[in-house]
């Protein structure tokens, strides 16, 4: 990979960041903040549920359901996926999907946001305690 296209992908890691923060979050980019994380292909630490993976790219070497295969698990993996003059899509598997439409009327876990059994119960996927949403 060239310098430009480092630097492509390190700007556009830079606006997300910066629209994560837009809406009352925290995030930094891994590559500055925790190695391990950004070895294991997560490029945005943030305390939302996701782990963000970013790609400013015309064409993937592999594909999104490859990239969300091989990120952790402990939170929801997504991947932001910038085109020129094409915008950006966000790609994240249907079960997560399912459970960010659930999130409204179901009991949720702070961390995961996987749907569990009761308040005050600890999850299983992240020992965390859980939460109602009403």
């Amino acid at each position: 990979m060239g310098k430009a296209e480092r630097t492509k992908g390190k700007d556009f890691e830079r606006q997300i960041v910066e629209f994560v923060r837009v809406y009352g979050y925290e995030a930094h980019r891994t590559s500055q903040q925790d190695k391990a994380l950004d070895e294991l292909g997560v490029d945005i630490m943030s305390n939302t549920p996701f782990h963000i993976q970013c790609k400013a790219v015309e064409r993937l070497n592999m594909s999104h359901h490859q990239i969300l295969k091989d990120m952790p698990t402990d939170k929801i993996p997504i991947v932001m996926h910038k085109r020129n003059n094409k915008g950006i899509i966000v790609a994240m598997k249907i079960e997560d999907f399912a459970n960010l439409l659930l999130y409204k009327e179901k009991q949720l876990c702070e961390r995961c946001t996987r749907p569990v059994e009761g308040v005050g119960d600890i999850c299983e996927r992240c020992n965390e305690y859980l939460i109602g949403i009403e």
